[in-house]
């Protein structure tokens, strides 16, 4: 995905790697045509490549002329369609009915995966289809996975989705995967319904390639033809997805795509659509106010592409692993907490109870990894200080075992296996 910040160290990597006589292979199916312009470092005003075929290659040596290559057409990528269609709703998430809709889909016998940008988004939708579920007496399995989990009880729901959704899934019976980004990319998931928040296309693409992965005759009768709903705003609104992809012009732009195909015709639209929705220039209906804004974040982003390519000189010292410069040095921004739930008033001791005070030094620096948790920045004023290793210790009381569901006594954190963390603020702080 298209990260300024991120580019300018990528160009930095690329000249180092270059003056040192080295070699880099570079795989994107989502790279558009100026980005790429800059990266191979061609100063040339007119961007070029908006209509070149897909996949192809560019070779660029260390002398010489660049040379492209495109396979002929006995190895190029079949074309395939994929149906589309938009559901508008308040805050993107299902309505009653729509959530109706997804259990029949899973009581015909399809795997539904429904990706959502928000992991409290994907955690009240999939408590809201295991009530209804539930209340119908159905036993369709709805499964939640997303990063704010323990580490190793992430370890356990990457395993059972892959066994229920990956390749070699028996696909017995119908199921319902509710997760968010972790398995947008990597992981060879196979579903029948794809249903997806409003997202960038260069991410709703890496989306879709979960679905229909791999030939199958046994699908169910409904969804023997690829389809994916994407959940999207009724009006230009995009709530905390906005904040997450940055601004809000290439949610519209997607969104507007999206609206107005009945299809995606892959492969062409990996130039197509990509071209068209990162295009530096104004759609001709765009609204004013989101080309004002995308024009502000350009100007902004330009500034981070900058500065990681001054950063990333000025520090081009070698850093050790375990040193905090490291890791700010690939990130824009706040770096992510990490928070490691205990028993409340049992000194360092474990949501299953194990006391890391009578462990070895390594063996106890392994537990704490394995139940760690990542969490955003922004919820430091609810936690604890950081210790020196940058741990912070959030005691929990059991509510029913050391192992299921655990609170904080101001009841602001729960976590269990099943749900993950979860930040609860009933009142606001003075």
């Amino acid at each position: 995905a298209y990260d300024a910040y991120m580019y300018g160290l990528l160009e930095n990597v690329l000249s180092g790697q270059r003056l040192a006589g080295g070699s880099a292979i570079l795989l994107s199916a989502t790279l558009p045509a100026w980005q790429k312009q800059i990266l191979l470092d061609e100063n040339d005003n007119e961007v070029k490549g908006q209509d070149e075929p897909y996949p192809m290659i560019t070779h660029v040596p260390h002398l010489g002329a660049k040379t492209t290559l495109v396979p002929d057409k006995v190895n190029r990528p079949a074309p395939h369609d994929v149906a589309i269609e938009c559901w508008h709703t308040e805050g993107l998430l299902p309505s009653d009915e729509q959530h109706q809709d997804i259990i029949e889909a899973a009581s015909q016998g399809a795997l539904v995966g429904i990706v959502c940008n928000l992991v409290a988004d994907a955690q009240q939708l999939a408590a809201q289809l295991r009530s209804k579920v539930t209340g119908q007496g159905k036993t369709i399995k709805v499964v939640l996975f997303h990063a704010r989990f323990r580490f190793k009880d992430r370890q356990l729901k990457e395993s059972a989705v892959m066994a229920h959704y990956g390749k070699n899934a028996k696909r017995e019976q119908g199921r319902i995967l509710v997760a968010t980004q972790v398995i947008e990319q990597s992981l060879d998931l196979d579903f029948d319904w794809l249903i997806s928040q409003l997202c960038p296309v260069d991410l709703l693409f890496q989306r879709v390639g979960r679905l229909h992965r791999h030939l199958r005759e046994n699908r169910p009768a409904a969804f023997a033809a690829p389809r994916c709903t994407v959940i999207a705003p009724s009006d230009d609104d995009y709530l905390l997805h906005k904040v997450i992809y940055g601004h809000r012009q290439v949610l519209w732009r997607t969104q507007q795509l999206l609206e107005s195909h009945d299809f995606i015709k892959f492969p062409i639209a990996y130039r197509d659509w990509i071209e068209r929705v990162y295009a530096t220039q104004p759609w001709a209906d765009e609204p004013a106010s989101i080309t004002k804004e995308a024009e502000q974040y350009r100007q902004d982003a330009e500034g981070k592409f900058y500065g990681a390519k001054v950063l990333s000189v000025t520090r081009g010292q070698p850093l050790p692993d375990t040193e905090g410069a490291a890791g700010r040095l690939t990130r824009d921004g706040e770096m992510s907490l990490t928070v490691v739930p205990i028993l409340a008033g049992q000194g360092r001791v474990l949501l299953d109870g194990q006391n890391l005070d009578d462990m070895d030094e390594g063996e106890r620096d392994e537990e704490i990894d394995m139940n760690a948790i990542g969490v955003p920045a922004g919820w430091k004023k609810w936690l604890p200080p950081e210790d020196k290793n940058g741990w912070r210790w959030v005691q929990m009381a059991a509510t029913n075992d050391t192992t299921g569901e655990c609170a904080t006594n101001d009841q602001k954190f729960t976590y269990s296996p099943d749900t993950g963390l979860s930040l609860n603020i009933y009142k606001e702080e003075e």
